[in-house]
C-alpha cells in the first residue's frame, strides 16, 4: 500500500546564490518533521581533481583509471549550480514510491525557487496524470517575506 504524504523541499549550499559546486536537498514529512530522503547533487569530484593534477602518466593509464573510478564518481550532475535543487527533487520524488512506498502528494517549498514548477513538469513526463503535485507555501517564508517587502 503506498501512503500519500506532504513533504517540505529545501536544500543546503556551501555557498550562497547559485554558484556552489555541491548541494544536499532534503525532502521531510510536513506532519512528522521526519527525514523521508535526500540527495547530494555536485558539480566536481575531488579525486577527479586531484588525479588531474598529478597526472605524469599517459593517456591510457588516465583512461584506465577513469574507467575504474566510473562508479564511485562524485560528479552526479552536469547543469548549472541553480539547477541543483530542481534536478534533486525530481529524483527523490520519482523513487518515493519505488523505494518507501509514499506519494509525495504536496510540495511545500520556500516560494523562491522554480523547483515546483520543474517538478511538475517531470512527474507529468514520467508517470503522465497518474502522479500529480500539488504546491503549498511554507507560512515561516512567507511571513519572512511579506515583513521585508516593504524595506528592499
Amino acid at each position: 500500500m503506498i501512503a500519500n504524504v506532504k513533504v517540505t523541499v529545501d536544500g543546503i549550499w556551501p555557498k550562497r546564490g547559485h554558484s556552489s559546486k555541491t548541494g544536499v536537498v532534503f525532502v521531510l514529512s510536513v506532519v512528522t518533521g521526519e527525514n523521508l530522503d535526500y540527495k547530494v547533487k555536485s558539480l566536481i569530484c575531488h579525486e577527479c581533481q586531484a588525479y588531474k593534477q598529478n597526472d605524469k602518466d599517459s593517456d591510457d593509464v588516465y583512461k584506465a583509471w577513469k574507467e575504474n573510478h566510473q562508479a564511485t564518481c562524485q560528479i552526479n550532475h552536469s547543469i548549472t549550480s541553480e539547477e541543483m535543487e530542481a534536478s534533486a527533487a525530481v529524483q527523490i520524488f520519482v523513487r518515493s514510491i519505488s523505494n518507501l512506498q509514499l506519494k509525495y502528494t504536496t510540495f511545500v517549498g520556500d516560494g523562491v525557487s522554480s523547483s515546483f514548477g520543474k517538478l511538475q513538469e517531470a512527474m507529468k513526463a514520467t508517470f503522465g496524470g497518474k502522479y500529480v503535485v500539488e504546491k503549498g507555501e511554507c507560512v515561516g517564508h512567507v511571513r519572512k517575506r511579506m515583513g521585508t517587502a516593504g524595506t528592499q
